[in-house]
């Protein structure tokens, strides 16, 4: 098992004001990433997992989500409404992928 590093991720009012609904790259928990996780050019969220397009890695390296986050995705898609919420995300660690997650490149 890879080692990892915990980022907390902080989805604002401001991401959910911003958010869409129905878009895996737009919504409030994919606008979180991009601004909390350095080193990222994108995020997809789907069901349960995102994909984390960044500068150091070669391909999308896939994530599980916390079920806080699952949870809030799937409420906010179906046209609920979302409050701000927090939730620790483990990030990989591998040496080219570390480098950016740690700040460190």
């Amino acid at each position: 098992m890879a080692d990892t590093t915990t980022v907390r991720v902080r989805v604002t009012q401001e991401d959910i004001d911003e958010g869409v609904r129905g878009d895996c790259a737009g919504c409030p928990v994919a606008r979180a990433l991009l601004r909390t996780v350095p080193g990222i050019l994108a995020a997809h969220v789907s069901t349960g997992h995102v994909d984390l397009e960044m500068y150091v890695a070669p391909d999308f390296v896939d994530i599980p989500l916390p079920s806080i986050a699952v949870t809030a995705i799937a409420e906010f898609d179906a046209g609920y409404p979302m409050s701000p919420f927090d939730f620790d995300l483990p990030l990989p660690t591998e040496p080219e992928v570390a480098a950016r997650v740690e700040g460190e490149g």
